[in-house]
Parts: C-alpha cells; structure tokens; sequence
C-alpha cells in the first residue's frame, strides 16, 4: 500500500477539501491556486471534494483533476456521511498519491486521515481561519476536542498567520510539526496596469466614468466581512465626495438576509447611485485594475486572499485591524494603512486622505504589489510546500529503513 516517492522524485498529494470551484470558498480557490502550481512544476496532484447538484463525479478544472462525491449539507449527519463516502475513493487511488493535504480542521477529515495513514502516507493538515478551525476555538467547541485530535495525526500542520500559530503553541501541540507558509496570490492574474490608457479602456468596459474617485471592496457579502462598518464610513466619505463611487464586488447570496438589509440602508440614507453591488463575477482582477482605493473592513480572517489580491494588484490598500492578521499583511505607513480603533468615522478619514492625497496612493500601491511578489506570489509559496511535501517523504523512507 506504500507508494512514497523514490529519492529524488517529487511526491503525489491529494487535496482533500469540502468546497472547491465553482463552489465558492477562499479555502477552495487557494486550493486551486495551489494545485495548478504544483501540478506546473512537476507535482502529481488531485483534488477529493464534494459535488454541487448535478455535478460531474469526475471533471478537470483548468487541466486539474477533480473527483466529486457525494454533497455536504448543513446536518451535521450529512458531514458524517461524507466523511465516509470519500473513504473508497481515498482507498482505490491510494498508489497515486503520497501525501494526503487535509484542507480544514473538520470531522469529515478524520476517517481520511486515519485511512491514509493506515495506507503509509503523510498527512498534512491547513489550518484555513483563525476563530474558525484553529486549536484554541475548536477546543471550545462541542466536538472540537475530537477535531484536535487531527492535530496529533498529522505529520505536518499548516498555519497561515501568526495568530493561528500562536493559538497552536498555546494549546500545547508539537511544535515539530508547525510549518508556516502563508495563502499565495496569483501576481500574473492580479497585477496593476501600468499605462493610464489600458484603465481608462478598461473602466468605458465596465461601464465606469473616467473621472469619477472608484474605491472597492472584493469578496462575499455579509456580516462577517465588516461591510455594515464600510457602509457607515462610506455615508460619511459622501458628505465631502458627493461623486465617489463605492463597488462591492462579490457573491451576494451567501447572506441574504444581510444583503436585503444593507440594500434597505442604502435606499434610506440615499446613496443607492454611489454604491454598486455587481454580484459574483469572474473578471474581479479587472474591477480591482480599474479601481482607485481598496477598502478591507473585515472581522474575521485566516490570511485575507481578497487584500492580498488588491495588493498584488498595486492598489493602496486601508484595512480595519485584525490582531495579529492584518499586521502579517500590511506594514503600518508603508505598504497599506491600517484603522486600528475599526471606527466607521476613522474610517472614513483614512479614504478622504487618500483621495486627496495621490503621491501617497503611489507610493503605498507600488509596496504592497513589491511585498506580494517577495512573500506571497505563488514560486515562493509553492517552494516552500515542495520543501515540506519531499521532507515529509523522506522521513517516511528514512523511517521504513
């Protein structure tokens, strides 16, 4: 049942994930985003994940095998079956793949990892968000303590920010196993256009004014990602730009309960004209080239894809603090701004003194897109899970001489 990789070969992974695209999750696009890479360097790699209705149970997303089975419904018994319904499929394939990349900290991931390492593979876990899956809240959780023990079972535990790393020092798991590698960014796809023609075609496309101040916001709409607090802000920014246009670009069915509400507070304070909902789209990296200022007013994050997509793309960037989150990303004054007291009031200072202020965009926009490239861009990510996936493979060897 081994089939660790040879001295010199790359290993095999499997991704293991409930959501992946089209299925809209920021862990299943950095799975995507991931497994392209690797599979471009030489990484034999293929993703197990859930179905969507009327799904294919096998198909290839962008040249990437992916097998779909089952669906996960909300029931906690539909989370249990599918745990189990993944299982044959683990087995039948277990010669193609040497290491198993567990994405989340989910019941569903217990069998497959108890059968991978049955099967004498390596099993990686991702912790995908702080306050979500990280040892410390899960521990609080009804089940979360059976959760944890995934924690033990890996071979490696991937954290993707400071906090989530510090969470699992605290509650006093193996520090031999905690690897810290970050969410990367396609800096190819997010990239700033470098001539003012190309955004002035791009925003008559989008059916934007040349002229008119564009500040944006990427992502799904709903509570969790702080647009209540945007919104405040951008009613304030109003009074001083009656013109300027606000964009929140991304899914809207997610909440819908929220959205009907943040629309009803637009229609009440009058600012329906200025503030734009455009619903999921798949051309977001044009809506950022085309924009002026992104604003990122989230509660709660992993490693922030959305910020890290604006920055790639040579926006400046105002982020609401996260601790320990948003400081992973941003440096204060250099790269980005950061809203430490989170204030709708201190928000909306921040957007004014940006517009008014261009040399400033400037220069923060040309940083944030340098420390992309040097942190997060997907060669330097990519390598780093390389390293871990072959040193993994070589203790397996080593421990079977």
């Amino acid at each position: 049942m081994n089939s660790i990789a040879s001295e010199g070969e790359q290993p095999n992974v499997c991704m293991l994930l409930g959501r992946f695209p089209p299925i809209l999750s920021g862990a299943g696009l950095q799975a995507l985003t991931l497994s392209k890479a690797l599979r471009a360097v030489g990484v034999g790699v293929f993703v197990v994940t859930a179905r969507r209705d009327n799904s294919p149970r096998m198909e290839k997303i962008q040249g990437l095998p992916v097998h779909r089975i089952g669906t996960i419904r909300r029931s906690r018994l539909s989370v249990y079956r599918w745990s189990l319904a993944v299982l044959p499929t683990l087995f039948r394939k277990r010669r193609e793949y040497d290491v198993l990349h567990i994405h989340g900290v989910n019941i569903w991931g217990m069998p497959a990892a108890l059968l991978a390492r049955w099967c004498g593979k390596r099993v990686v876990i991702k912790v995908t968000g702080y306050a979500q899956d990280d040892p410390l809240h899960l521990q609080k959780e009804k089940f979360g303590k059976y959760k944890c023990r995934l924690f033990r079972w890996a071979d490696a535990t991937i954290s993707i920010s400071s906090l989530i790393s510090n969470s699992y020092r605290v509650a006093g798991f193996p520090e031999s196993k905690l690897n810290s590698i970050p969410n990367t960014v396609d800096i190819e796809r997010f990239a700033p256009l470098l001539e003012s023609d190309e955004k002035n075609r791009l925003r008559l496309r989008l059916g934007l004014e040349r002229e008119k101040v564009v500040v944006i916001n990427t992502g799904i709409v709903r509570w969790a990602k702080g647009i209540d607090i945007l919104l405040a802000a951008w009613e304030i920014v109003q009074v001083d730009l009656p013109d300027a246009l606000l964009m929140l670009v991304g899914n809207c069915d997610e909440e819908p309960e929220f959205v009907d509400w943040l629309k009803a507070e637009l229609k009440e304070k009058k600012l329906e004209r200025n503030v734009v909902l455009t619903g999921h789209v798949d051309n977001v990296e044009e809506y950022l080239q085309a924009a002026d200022i992104y604003v990122f007013p989230s509660r709660r994050e992993g490693l922030p894809n959305a910020l890290l997509e604006a920055m790639a793309s040579g926006l400046p960037c105002i982020a609401l603090d996260i601790p320990n989150i948003i400081e992973d990303v941003i440096t204060h004054g250099k790269d980005g701004v950061v809203v430490y007291d989170r204030e709708p009031a201190s928000l909306a200072r921040e957007i004014l003194q940006m517009v008014i202020d261009r040399s400033r965009r400037n220069s923060l926009g040309v940083l944030a897109r340098k420390k992309t490239v040097d942190f997060f861009s997907t060669p330097v990510v990519v390598q780093q899970y390389r390293d871990l996936y072959q040193r993994l493979s070589l203790q397996k060897r080593a421990k079977d001489l």
